[in-house]
């Protein structure tokens, strides 16, 4: 996403940014954010939501600790696996259910797993758009299409009615929906 940020800024340069990266389901009419990436439809009637795409997810292992394509592996490998909200994803259910998965780091947080395959600690799920642009890890295997996961784009319908939210979105779908075709699947 950070990508698409400065095109947004230079279109326009007034719109002050406020990027918030968490697990948690950010409340929007709350004001808790003007917009927010879901993986999951929004439930709420209040909220707007469109679908971006498909995010597809990757078996993931540090450059020089597997070959890319070599697929899953058959003697017991050093992992490492979402903890926290991020543990009852499709995708980490699939990393817990390997038999040859050892897990030797735990977290909540993308950037930290992410830094964890790279630095060579174990292998780990991301989703392809983080790992396919990572030039320090390489894509052992794709997971299968059961841990694809839909990408919506949320605002609250109040939110809608400025101008600058609504271009933000517009925005961002361009930008998000790229991502996701082109890294994403």
């Amino acid at each position: 996403i950070e990508h698409g940020l400065a095109d947004l800024r230079e279109r326009f340069p007034a719109l002050v940014l406020d990027l918030v990266l968490a697990n948690a389901v950010v409340d929007l009419g709350r004001g808790g954010a003007d917009l927010a990436l879901r993986l999951m439809r929004p439930a709420d009637p209040e909220l707007v939501g469109r679908k971006v795409g498909d995010m597809a997810f990757g078996l993931y292992a540090a450059v020089g600790r597997a070959r890319s394509g070599s697929g899953e592996p058959v003697a017991s490998t050093n992992v490492v696996r979402a903890s926290g909200p991020l543990a009852n994803s499709a995708e980490a259910r699939w990393l817990s259910g390997r038999a040859w998965a050892r897990p030797v780091l735990q977290s909540d947080s993308l950037g930290a797993l992410r830094a964890g395959i790279a630095a060579g600690v174990g292998w780990g799920v991301l989703p392809r758009p983080i790992g396919d642009a990572d030039e320090r890890l390489v894509l052992v295997a794709p997971l299968p299409e059961s841990a694809t996961r839909p990408v919506w784009l949320v605002a609250h319908r109040d939110a809608l009615a400025r101008a600058a939210v609504r271009a933000a979105m517009d925005h961002l779908m361009a930008v998000v929906r790229r991502m996701v075709r082109d890294r994403g699947r």
